[in-house]
């Protein structure tokens, strides 16, 4: 269950608006970007989305460099290991994809691509001691996470 003390709020830039949870401090990089402060929620991926779906929004995806280097730098502000990413193993299948339904045209894992096993891993994270790369976890694990505005 969520802290129903939590609060949030907006980093926009100029191509979309993320709601940002568990940023230590504000931090303002470039001058469309606002960064959040004083947030903490850890949760599960499913409770994650749940979170950031009630608020039009979905876990945060990343389609190039420029944005994983905005996420890493405001995951870099906070003191969470790990961030949710909208990220998602198919069960069926086994191929990843987004749950906002942007294709994967960019990827960042650890090892240049994510581990083929153990299949519970369904679930990805940016990693701070993996130098913000992706690893998969499992779904039931409980992380900070971002959400974007739809």
């Amino acid at each position: 269950s969520f802290n129903t003390n939590l609060q949030s709020c907006d980093l926009s830039n100029i191509n979309s608006s993320l709601t940002v949870t568990n940023a230590s401090s504000l931090k303002l990089l470039g001058k469309h970007e606002k960064w959040c402060q004083n947030l903490c929620l850890c949760s599960t991926w499913e409770d994650a989305l749940d979170y950031c779906r009630e608020r039009n929004s979905d876990l945060i995806s990343i389609s190039s460099q420029m944005e994983q280097d905005a996420i890493a730098a405001l995951v870099n502000t906070t003191n969470s290991p790990n961030v949710w990413l909208g990220l998602r193993r198919s069960r069926m299948f086994g191929f990843w994809f987004w749950i906002d339904e942007k294709p994967l045209s960019y990827e960042q894992w650890v090892n240049g691509s994510s581990s083929q096993l153990p299949a519970c891993k369904r679930c990805a994270v940016m990693s701070q001691a993996n130098n913000f790369s992706w690893i998969d976890v499992s779904c039931s694990e409980e992380h900070t996470f971002i959400c974007r505005n739809k």
